[in-house]
């Protein structure tokens, strides 16, 4: 497909802004400005307004600077007060066509796209651009694509511009290279791209979980249950040896009530003994000599008591003796009291000796206190449980990542194994060198081969033999490169865009300009390029560069005219 003309329209009143025809062989697009300056007056736009009109999505860039993010406003206010689209007519043969497309791409926020009057949303104009151009319907993308045949501020003027995309896989580059020079089917490209995407995916999900779970690797996770497992054994065993578990489970709810009801006459009996004994102790005070008064003392005080209260009657004998008759009583009542708890005890000792008969081995527990170290065991071992089944799941979980991530990667191996045949993709790049090393010997005396690598690890493709060349050899470069391809895809008659777009010719030297315009034209491909006016004059003679001069732009004439 070549160029045929670009329009520069306001849709508000129709009127026509910039119209530019372009040409078989060199079209310059020239900078004839005075100043030393050289910006701002529109020949690397022009040449957006191009890739735009191809899909470029940033379509602010016609007057957002991308370097500095400067805004040229009087550019903004045009295109979004005229409404302003650009034009773009294609054709599959420049003299004689039999299929015209019009590509039509509203330059304002949310502009519409258009081919030949019907609109269409973004995705489906690139899909209609990727069957125009590349005659493709699947991958690569149109986007990826044209990248190779419209280099525009191109970051690198050395062998990275086969890098030309951005945020994509060696992978991706690599179908987009196997498209280019019919080196691979595609499907088994976007096959190998599914598969890894999905190692990706897989890769990162696995140490998201390996993160999450704070775990470590498969094969310590194994000694980890193995270890879990062994003191489980030990907790078993010690419960054995207390009582068996099926014993315990089925009396579980009867040892319960075995324990509370002698936990109750334990209670009691003890609660009964303290009893008995501080009435023992209260007795003994009583028989014990030492507690007895001094009756001398006593009845000294008596005495004085007396004399002081003239109504008292009683004599001290009688105080006495009735001290007397009161503590025998309060030891009768002791002793009453003590007998009673005595009985009480017997029968309490009792009733605990029937409930030990009935259920010896539950009370052996108690007895042993084993119960609490029973459950404190069935806790423990309810614990070392839960920590092997959580690690069991981890591993399970751990191991099934580890399959998945293993068979991917062998499905990738065997597809990389029997996808390019070293004889395949060595006789494209004989083809292709062919003419590489041709037009660059003719455009800079060079010699450079591409090169392609079956190393799926490794970009696909580069460029030896270029050491030492100076920048405008390395501008030179890439126009052999692209003249190459076109003489290439020629040969193999495979649909590709028939121009090559470049920006920023002015370090190239003028004899290998001159050759670079020669070989344009003997390859019938397009080349379309922003150059200075004095650096034409160098490499052209005048009456021969105004030949290739579609469209020339000055401070008093820029592209927009404003």
């Amino acid at each position: 497909m070549f160029l045929k003309n670009l329009k520069i329209r306001s849709t508000v009143d129709n009127s026509i802004i910039k119209d530019v025809s372009f040409k078989m062989g060199a079209n310059f697009i020239v900078d004839a400005d005075k100043s030393k300056k050289h910006n701002k007056i529109g020949k690397t736009t022009f040449l957006r307004l191009i890739d735009v009109a191809l899909g470029a999505k940033e379509r602010k860039n016609i007057y957002v600077d991308s370097e500095t993010g400067a805004v040229e406003t009087h550019v903004q206010n045009l295109v979004n007060n005229s409404k302003l689209i650009v034009e773009l007519k294609v054709v599959d043969d420049f003299e004689n066509p039999s299929n015209n497309y019009l590509l039509s791409v509203g330059l304002y926020e949310r502009g519409p796209y258009k081919i030949n009057g019907n609109q269409m949303n973004y995705q489906k104009y690139l899909n209609q651009l990727n069957q125009i151009f590349f005659n493709n319907e699947g991958t690569p993308t149109f986007r990826q694509l044209i990248n190779s045949f419209v280099r525009i501020s191109m970051s690198g003027d050395d062998n990275s511009f086969l890098k030309n995309l951005t945020r994509i896989s060696n992978n991706q580059y690599r179908m987009v290279y196997d498209y280019l020079f019919d080196i691979s089917d595609q499907i088994v490209g976007q096959k190998r791209e599914e598969l890894l995407l999905e190692l990706k995916t897989l890769k990162t999900s696995l140490k998201r979980y390996e993160q999450v779970e704070n775990t470590t690797s498969p094969d310590a996770l194994t000694q980890i249950i193995t270890v879990l497992k062994s003191r489980r054994d030990e907790y078993q065993e010690k419960i054995n040896d207390i009582v068996s578990s099926e014993y315990f489970q089925l009396n579980r709810e009867r040892i319960d009530d075995v324990r509370e009801q002698y936990t109750e006459i334990t209670t009691l009996i003890n609660q009964l003994s303290y009893k008995n004994k501080l009435n023992e102790e209260a007795l003994s005070k009583l028989d014990d000599s030492l507690n007895r008064p001094n009756l001398d003392l006593t009845n000294d005080f008596f005495k004085e008591v007396k004399s002081l209260l003239p109504t008292v009657t009683k004599t001290f004998d009688e105080l006495v003796l009735f001290n007397e008759k009161l503590v025998s009583n309060k030891k009768q009542y002791l002793k009453e009291v003590m007998s009673k708890t005595v009985s009480r005890i017997r029968e309490a000792e009792k009733e605990r000796e029937l409930l030990i008969d009935g259920n010896r081995t539950l009370i052996a527990l108690v007895q042993n206190n084993k119960i609490d170290e029973y459950l404190s065991l069935l806790q423990n071992l309810s614990q070392v449980d839960q920590n092997i089944s959580s690690n069991q799941t981890i591993l399970k979980t751990l191991n099934h990542y580890n399959r998945d991530i293993d068979q991917a990667t062998s499905q990738l191996h065997e597809l990389n194994e029997k996808d390019v045949s070293d004889e395949k993709s060595t006789e494209k790049m004989e083809l292709f060198n062919k003419y590489f090393v041709d037009f660059a010997q003719r455009i800079s005396q060079e010699s450079p081969v591409l090169s392609y690598t079956n190393d799926f690890e490794k970009f696909p493709v580069k460029i030896t033999s270029i050491d030492g060349s100076s920048t405008g050899t390395r501008k030179s470069l890439i126009a052999a490169y692209d003249l190459a391809y076109q003489a290439f895809a020629k040969d193999l008659n495979k649909a590709i865009p028939n121009f090559i777009i470049h920006d920023v010719m002015e370090n190239i030297e003028s004899g290998n300009l001159e050759s670079i315009v020669t070989l344009a034209e003997t390859t019938g491909s397009q080349y379309i390029v922003a150059i200075l006016q004095e650096n034409l004059n160098l490499a052209l003679q005048n009456n021969v560069n105004n030949n290739y001069k579609i469209l020339e732009l000055s401070s008093e004439h820029k592209l927009f005219d404003v």
